[in-house]
């Protein structure tokens, strides 16, 4: 029986754990780690080579253990691992701390939003109303207005019910900080019903049509089936 190849696991363990831990960090940080990680990875790597000046041109390289070999590898694709991972965290981090979304969520202003309904509503369990995913393009509020990439939970009364997964809407909300690692950056509590700006494309449309058949199909089947 062929013996399991493991020689990627601690690479990948690495890579997960960085992915978890990173997205609590501000984008800064994470791109120091990548630029760090990185630098290590590089020097291992240039280390581990024989130098040619210690050997003759003909000659054969010194022999090594499989195991030396193998530890040697580690020492450059784990950290080169970490800096693939933690470059990918700092881009999206950066995208997401652009625009004034991230000190307005600060200050639990009262803005308008105005973004795409990423989600199909779905009743709160504490009180009435609905929660929805919110992915912003813009906000303003307190004077100030930009673009935005981020996503946010909106927490609505019954008229959130009504939207639509793919719709392009504003509403105006008071916005609150989540816990870092969230894949929300903001609370996003409705004061007012959305306004639909745009309804959604032929992609989404289809995707709920999809999705509504398949709740129509399955609806009569118990909760363990």
């Amino acid at each position: 029986m062929r013996p399991t190849d493991l020689r990627l696991v601690p690479a990948a363990l690495v890579a997960w754990l960085g992915a978890v831990l990173l997205v609590a960090l501000p984008a800064a940080h994470v791109a120091a780690v990548a630029g760090l990680a990185l630098a290590v990875g590089i020097v291992a790597g240039f280390r581990g080579r024989a130098p040619r000046a210690a050997r003759g041109p003909t000659s054969a390289p010194p022999p090594r253990s499989s195991r030396h070999a193998s530890l040697r590898g580690h020492t450059v694709l784990v950290p080169l691992a970490l800096a693939a991972v933690a470059t990918s965290a700092a881009g999206q981090l950066a995208l997401r701390e652009a625009g004034p979304l991230d000190g307005l969520v600060a200050d639990r202003a009262v803005v308008t939003l105005e973004g795409v309904v990423r989600s199909e509503p779905a009743p709160l369990t504490a009180r009435e109303g609905h929660r929805v995913v919110l992915a912003v393009r813009a906000v303003a509020g307190r004077g100030l207005a930009g673009g935005a990439a981020a996503r946010v939970l909106v927490l609505g009364d019954g008229e959130w019910a009504k939207a639509r997964y793919g719709e392009r809407v504003r509403a105006t909300v008071r916005l609150g900080p989540t816990e870092p690692g969230e894949d929300v950056v903001a609370l996003a509590h409705g004061v007012g019903p959305p306004t639909v700006v745009a309804a959604a494309g032929p992609v989404d449309r289809t995707v709920t049509a999809l999705r509504e058949g398949l709740l129509d199909v399955t609806a009569g089947l118990a909760p363990d089936a």
